[in-house]
Order: C-alpha cells, then sequence, then structure tokens
C-alpha cells in the first residue's frame, strides 16, 4: 500500500524543479498544450547499436523489437539484445503466427529460435528464383491474406511459406498499407491502387492523382481512409471521392510527412515526419499534442511510429529511439521550458498558470510553450491567494502582492525586512479578513470596500509559526503550531468595533503538560478537524475540548503516513 510523507517547511519539505500536470484535472485536455510530453529517449550508447532505426514492432509477449542498421533490437523494458542481420535492417512485419519478418539491404527472411532459444535471423534469400535474387533496400514489409510481402522498388517479393512469387513493375513501388483487408500501394506513374487476387493492381477510382504525388499514410477512418500525402495534404476517401480533410497539424507536416502514422483505437492519429517529429490529432483534426526536439525529442527524423499493446507510442528515430505513454495526460514543465528554481505552488487565474518559486512569480506563455518570470518579482514566493477573482500571493521579499496579468502590485510592501510574508489564511468567520504569516509574527489584513484593497488590520510578534497553518474553528478561536518544539498556540481573538486587536487578544501556550509529545509539530485541518503530526514519535493527536488537552489519536489516513521520508 502506497504511504505518503507528510513535512512541515522546517523539517526540510519536498520540493521539485519539475512539475507533473494531469491535464484532466485542468479540464484542457485537447485545448491546450500544457508543458512537455513525459518523452523517454534512448540514444545508441543506451542500446549498443548504430544511431539510425527504421521500423518498430511488438510480440506476443511484449517485448519490442526495432530494425536498426545494425540489426534487429530487442527490448523487454529493461534489458536490450541485437540479433545479427546481413546488410542494414531496414522493415519488420509479423505474420498470423507471430513469427517477425525482417527486410534489409539485399536481404530479407524471419527470426527463429535457435538451439539455446534466443531469436537469430533465417534467410529467405536462397527461395528467390534466380532472376530475382538481385535487389536492394526492402523498404516495406506487409503481411496480407495469408502472404508476407517483401517490398523493393520495382518487385514485390511473396512469400506463403513454401516459395516466393515475385510481382514486377515497370513502374516503381512506392508506400503501402494493408487496411481492412485490403492491400493498398501507390505506384509512381499510375497512383493509388489495390491489389486484386490474381496479383495485379487496380487504380482506385480517383487515384490517378496521386500518380506524381508521394502518399506515406494510409490508414482507417470510420468508413473511410484517411490518406496523407507529402505535399498535397490530408485527405478522406470513401471510395469514390478524396475529400481535402484539414487537421491543425497541417502546418507543420507539409512537405515532411512519411510513413505511416498510426489510426489508435479512440479515433485519435499520429501522424510523423522526416524531419520535425510527430503529432497527435483527434478525430476532427485538431492537434492535441507535438512531439518534437522543441519539447523533449531528442531528434527530429522520426522514420516510424508504432503503439503497442500497453498505448505506448514508440518513433523510431535517425538517431535513437523514443516512446511516450499515450495513455497518461501528464506532462512536465522544467528546466527546458525555462524554469530555472524551484516551485512551492502552482495556480490557474484568467487562463493562466502562475508559479510561485524560490526566486519570484512566473507564468507560462502558451504561444512559446515557455515559463517566464513576472519582470520585477524576487524572493520565495508562498501559495496563492484568490479573493473576488483577484489573485494575491506572499513573498518573503516582497511582502503581500497582487498578480494583475503578467504585472503585480504591492498590498503590503516588505521594508527592511519588516514583512517577509508566507502563507495567506481566509477567515472563515469574516471572509474580508486574511491572517498572514511571516517571519516577525503574524499580520491581519482586511479589504476596504472603499479603496477595493486590502488593508492592515493588526499585527503580533508574540510568535512564530512552523509551517505557516492557521486553523480558524467555529468558536472564531485560531489555533498554530509555533517553531518552538512541543508547542500550540490558540489565539482567542479581540475585536474592538469589528477590527481585530492582537495586543488585546488572549494568547495560549500549549505544551507538553498538555498532552503534546516531545517533537516538532506539523498541523492540518483540512479534514475538517485539526490534527497534529509529531514526526519524531510517528503519532497523530487531536485535542479534546472537555478536558481541554492534546491526545494521541488515530484517523483515517494514519496507516499511509511514510514518517521516514
Amino acid at each position: 500500500m502506497q504511504k505518503y510523507s507528510i513535512r512541515s517547511r522546517r523539517n526540510n519539505a519536498n520540493y521539485f524543479l519539475t512539475f507533473l500536470f494531469s491535464l484532466s484535472f485542468f479540464a484542457i485536455y485537447a485545448q491546450d498544450q500544457i508543458g512537455r510530453p513525459l518523452i523517454t529517449n534512448y540514444k545508441y550508447q543506451d542500446y549498443g547499436a548504430t544511431p539510425i532505426n527504421w521500423w518498430g514492432l511488438e510480440d506476443a509477449n511484449g517485448v519490442m523489437y526495432f530494425a536498426n542498421n545494425t540489426g534487429v533490437l530487442q527490448f523487454d523494458g529493461v534489458n536490450w539484445n541485437l540479433i545479427d542481420v546481413p546488410g542494414n535492417c531496414r522493415s519488420l512485419v509479423k505474420d498470423d503466427k507471430g513469427v517477425i519478418y525482417v527486410g534489409g539491404q539485399g536481404e530479407f527472411g524471419y527470426l527463429a529460435p535457435s538451439e539455446t532459444g534466443s531469436l537469430e535471423f533465417v534467410s529467405l534469400v536462397d527461395k528467390i528464383p534466380e532472376e530475382h535474387k538481385q535487389f536492394a533496400d526492402v523498404w516495406e514489409i506487409d503481411f496480407y491474406k495469408g502472404r508476407v510481402i517483401f517490398r523493393t522498388e520495382f518487385k514485390l517479393y511473396c512469400w506463403d511459406g513454401e516459395s516466393i512469387k515475385v510481382i514486377t513493375s515497370e513502374d516503381g513501388y512506392h508506400v503501402g498499407s494493408v487496411v481492412n483487408n485490403i492491400y493498398y500501394l501507390r505506384i509512381w506513374g499510375v497512383g493509388l491502387c489495390v491489389l486484386k487476387d490474381d496479383d495485379t493492381f487496380e487504380l482506385v477510382p480517383g487515384g490517378e492523382q496521386f500518380a506524381s504525388e508521394r502518399i506515406y499514410t494510409v490508414l482507417p477512418y470510420d468508413d473511410k481512409l484517411l490518406i496523407g500525402t507529402r505535399n498535397q495534404g490530408i485527405f478522406l476517401y470513401d471510395g469514390k471521392v478524396f475529400s481535402p480533410f484539414k487537421t491543425e497539424a497541417d502546418p507543420y507536416i507539409k512537405g515532411k510527412l512519411y510513413l505511416p502514422g498510426v489510426a489508435l483505437e479512440d479515433g485519435r492519429f499520429v501522424l510523423n515526419t522526416f524531419s520535425d517529429g510527430a503529432y497527435l490529432i483527434d478525430h476532427n483534426g485538431k492537434l492535441i499534442q507535438k512531439f518534437t526536439t522543441d519539447n523533449g525529442l531528442q531528434e527530429g527524423s522520426v522514420d516510424y511510429v508504432y503503439v503497442d499493446s500497453r498505448g505506448v507510442l514508440w518513433m523510431m528515430l535517425f538517431n535513437g529511439i523514443s516512446s511516450v505513454n499515450l495513455n497518461s495526460n501528464l506532462t512536465v514543465i522544467d528546466s527546458d521550458m525555462g524554469l530555472s528554481t524551484v516551485v512551492f505552488m502552482v495556480y490557474r487565474h484568467k487562463g493562466l498558470l502562475y508559479f510561485s518559486t524560490n526566486n519570484g512569480i512566473s507564468y507560462l506563455d502558451t504561444v512559446a510553450n515557455e515559463v517566464k518570470k513576472i519582470e520585477g518579482t524576487f524572493g520565495q514566493g508562498s501559495r496563492f491567494f484568490e479573493f473576488r477573482d483577484r489573485l494575491f500571493v506572499g513573498s518573503n521579499g516582497m511582502g503581500f502582492i497582487e498578480i494583475k496579468n503578467k504585472t503585480f502590485e504591492y498590498v503590503r510592501e516588505n521594508v527592511n525586512y519588516d514583512f517577509r510574508a508566507g502563507v495567506t489564511t481566509q477567515s472563515k468567520i469574516d471572509s474580508n479578513r486574511i491572517f498572514i504569516e511571516h517571519q516577525q509574527g503574524i499580520t491581519s489584513l482586511y479589504f476596504n470596500e472603499d479603496k477595493k484593497q486590502f488593508e492592515e488590520e493588526s499585527f503580533t510578534s508574540k510568535l512564530t509559526l512552523s509551517d505557516g497553518s492557521i486553523i480558524e474553528k467555529d468558536d472564531g478561536t485560531l489555533w498554530m503550531n509555533s517553531n518552538v518544539d512541543s508547542e500550540i498556540v490558540k489565539i482567542v481573538p479581540k475585536y474592538i468595533d469589528g477590527k481585530l486587536d492582537f495586543d488585546q487578544s488572549e494568547f495560549i501556550f500549549y505544551g507538553l503538560s498538555d498532552g503534546l509529545p516531545k517533537s516538532s509539530l506539523g498541523m492540518d485541518g483540512n479534514t475538517g478537524e485539526m490534527v497534529i503530526l509529531a514526526d519524531r514519535t510517528e503519532e497523530t493527536y487531536g485535542f479534546n475540548d472537555e478536558t481541554n488537552r492534546f491526545e494521541k489519536k488515530k484517523f483515517f489516513f494514519d496507516e499511509y503516513i511514510d514518517w521516514d521520508r
């Protein structure tokens, strides 16, 4: 069972330079691209082969295979293995029995277990009729109606398990794809064709328009086909008419589209390019996410894309291999996007994402996809506080400020360290009142309706807080843990003409004699009940109003606390 750590600021809170965002919580999935996708990059040093990778697929056991210039790479998620293949390895396919076929340069065959059980390459070249044994690259392999079809520039080598039939063409073969049990192939000078049962090709209606225009993507789209071309954009084909299909990825893929693209089961599509990464679009063509060198992809030449059974998108690159989980809405905002220091809180306000950092307040420029600092802000920020659709934040360098879009205004400035503002707590009794803890004590501010701004109301230096927590009970009393071990403070506030006066308020200090343990203390009120956490004794406490004492108490979340962290 997962454990959670609870720490006070004094006890070295866990802060991270990198923040993960579940986009679904912001209700912006497929609207905004917040941060970078969580891309895993594998360099050639990681897998021990050449940088160039052309193809990829998954076997029945979840092991990935990659066509690398050196041979076939195996990856089980932890370990890499290289299967030697004569000539450059270029393409892969899996038949209905799970056998993996390999195409290379002047070579093709399949993978089979050796005497030791490891896979090795078995050549099929000796099965080729003598007059057809000379060929260059096997650019693509497809499994179609019980046969494995190895495509070279002018010949298709069709292996049925016993012999090889060769289908030749004076016009060059281009990119092919099997969709809905139909083998589509673009032929240079002819257009988009289908392979008939007599091993001849027939031009599809309207397919002649692609006689000179390269097609790289043929994917299922409802009861139609999604056809991606190099220069003319994307079309939807209903068997009769090719209708233009505009997408938000068009500016990025035009002139760069490469094979094969992927149609996901949920209706989304991945389109890859030979120089500028890959792009995830929804069923209507809206751009959901980019996978480029600008947001974490190690190299832009995506030679092939493949989605495995776990929903992981694999991108085979001219320099390495990369992957990203398409089932996850998590993205990352980090130093690559301009986040240069520790972040204490993230807050979305009026369409902007703000960061309270160790050095001022920053925001995410969604156009540039870059974190930018609000000019003039400095010091360690605290928690954001929203009031009447306005955003405020405390800073130990600046005091208490109001954020106004990409600028700020002082509400109570820190002068000579007299107001190093920390956590802001809004009163439940009177929402116009806020309490701000700082290094000199606690200050209350009250909202002036005439001036439309908070003004200082009262201040006390009788205590400083440990983690900034202030809990206001229904009776108006204020409870907080001070920076002294084994001490909880209760303030019974005094109001004079509706104005809080800390000097006239009663301060009650609880310690060891009141049931508290010998330990630094944390405090939490999010459950509706005041909870005291003692890290040294690894115990939780509650307050007994009848006895006016603190007592050990088990809460429903106790078993989830990891005291060792």
